[in-house]
């Protein structure tokens, strides 16, 4: 019995899809309030003004770390785990 009804269901899925895709039927469908329907699309600014810019000032060496200075005017950088690695 259970066969049956899937070969029915099967055949009714194709002969819905068989003269329009199943996205043509989807458009057709009414929206039914306001909450439904797609966002309005806000066009994406590409410009940048001076408020863009980043405030982190601070050099960075060679392989791309943020320079610290100690008390005793050492340069460093730290590494993932917080330990500090001095500059030569």
């Amino acid at each position: 019995m259970r066969l049956l009804i899937e070969i029915i269901l099967a055949a009714a899925l194709i002969g819905l899809a068989w003269s329009k895709s199943f996205k043509e039927w989807a458009s057709e469908v009414p929206v039914i309030g306001p909450h439904l329907t797609a966002p309005a699309q806000v066009p994406v600014q590409s410009v940048k003004g001076p408020a863009d810019r980043p405030t982190d000032n601070k050099p960075k060496s060679f392989t791309g770390h943020i320079i610290y200075v100690d008390e005793q005017g050492k340069s460093y950088w730290l590494d993932a785990k917080g330990a500090r690695h001095y500059e030569r």
